[in-house]
């Protein structure tokens, strides 16, 4: 008896453990064209919230770039800070200025509560200079935006490495650095300040640490480093490799063109939609 019972016993864990090895298990996609319409229009009733400078517009404009090139994505895009434009979904973005952490931080506590079910911010490349301090910005990050996470938890938080620039290398940069230096004796603007990555590469080797097991982890830095064949930007300063952006992704070497752009919005797209 007590041996029919054992295996009657077993016979049940089998099935029940049949039973949960056959849960449905939500597929992470790869490639844009893979998804379908029903996820998009999943996509189009989530609240998303989008803080950033000038390379955040570029991806904006990637991303309608996307959907003319695929109709069956039809987000609700808004430059506001009015959540009530998205109450029914969609993407609402807006720049952001001064010191990014402190004001995405006002921004979430004055705009977003209960309003968005997603949002971010990134910083721009030239918040992360030669001279920046790189661990003060981290531990500010880490701090703000770990209080965030608790306080308010019916919003996913997503993290961004920072944007790279093109790194000039010989001729090119000695041309560059005369450039420069004749818009410093003039008193102009000279984009060269921007074109050291060395910090930026600094800042993202922390976050990556901290963020880069996460799901709600897009490293835009990687994938603006990474050339249409799959080979990476690098270059060495010092004995040591950093990455810098692939020279087919932008015109002026900071922003993305419309290559770039395109294959950043349809990454972010891809995470958001893995992130549902």
């Amino acid at each position: 008896m007590i041996k029919k019972m054992t295996i009657a016993i077993l016979i049940i864990v089998g099935i029940l453990m049949i039973g949960c090895s056959c849960e449905k298990v939500e597929r992470k996609y790869t490639n844009i064209s893979e998804i379908p319409k029903e996820k998009w229009d999943r996509l189009t009733k989530v609240r998303i919230f989008f803080a950033h400078q000038s390379v955040g517009y570029n991806i904006i404009d990637g991303i309608k770039d996307v959907m003319e090139k695929y109709p069956k994505i039809n987000l609700n895009i808004v430059e506001s800070l009015d959540m009530n434009e998205i109450c029914d979904g969609g993407i609402a973005h807006y720049q952001i200025n001064g010191n990014k952490t402190n004001n995405f931080e006002k921004f979430v506590e004055d705009y977003l509560i209960d309003k968005v079910d997603i949002a971010f911010f990134k910083y721009c490349f030239v918040d992360v200079l030669e001279k920046t301090d790189t661990q003060k910005i981290y531990d500010e990050y880490v701090k703000t935006m770990s209080n965030l996470e608790k306080q308010y938890k019916d919003i996913i938080f997503l993290h961004f490495t920072v944007p790279l620039t093109f790194h000039q290398t010989g001729f090119q940069n000695i041309i560059a650095k005369a450039k420069g230096f004749i818009k410093k004796v003039l008193g102009k603007f000279d984009m060269n300040i921007f074109f050291d990555n060395k910090k930026r590469n600094e800042l993202n080797n922390l976050l990556r640490l901290k963020f880069g097991n996460n799901n709600n982890f897009f490293d835009i830095a990687e994938i603006e480093s990474t050339r249409p064949n799959g080979e990476r930007e690098t270059f060495d300063s010092g004995g040591r490799l950093y990455f810098a952006m692939a020279k087919e992704y932008t015109e002026d070497g900071g922003h993305l063109n419309e290559l770039g752009r395109i294959i950043v919005a349809e990454k972010l797209l891809l995470k958001l939609i893995n992130l549902m």
